[in-house]
């Protein structure tokens, strides 16, 4: 037969339950940021993803840190505003992950395929870029996304 617990060792279990790192994967209201419809027009055909758009300061810096999973047609955009000479580290990143540097224009400038979660190498553009887009690792040799391909979205003045 199971003792009651101690109203300490009932306070202390409800703690946990609430402060569960299983979900730490939940954003907060005010964590989430806006998503929108980007379209890759890659070797492989169209491919959609829904990605949400970092594009201050704080977001930008943050990216996917901490995040346990990510949908597979989701992603993250990070939106400089202008064009710069970008890097990105994959430090406190837990999943692995597809890494696009996008030129002003829409084209993909440069993949970094299976970016090592956790890693502090930083993973550099070659030439100034507009933005950086984070994927599940293994979805640009899926859909055959190549340097050289197009993002379509009104940010790269290039939608349809």
């Amino acid at each position: 037969m199971l003792k009651p617990l101690s109203p300490l060792k009932l306070f202390f279990f409800i703690t946990l339950l609430l402060i569960n790192p299983a979900l730490a994967d939940e954003q907060k209201e005010e964590d989430k940021l806006p998503v929108e419809l980007f379209t890759i027009n890659a070797t492989g055909g169209k491919v959609q993803f829904q990605l949400e758009i970092a594009n201050t300061p704080e977001t930008r810096k943050k990216g996917l840190m901490f995040r346990k999973k990510l949908p597979r047609y989701r992603g993250l955009l990070i939106d400089y505003k202008k064009s710069t000479k970008a890097g990105i580290w994959m430090k406190n990143t837990l999943i692995p992950l597809d890494i696009l540097f996008i030129l002003p224009d829409g084209k993909i400038e440069t993949i970094f395929s299976r970016a090592v979660p956790e890693s502090k190498e930083v993973l550099k553009s070659k030439g100034n870029v507009r933005a950086v887009i984070e994927l599940n690792a293994g979805i640009t040799e899926r859909f055959a996304i190549r340097p050289g391909d197009t993002v379509l979205h009104p940010i790269f003045n290039n939608a349809p």
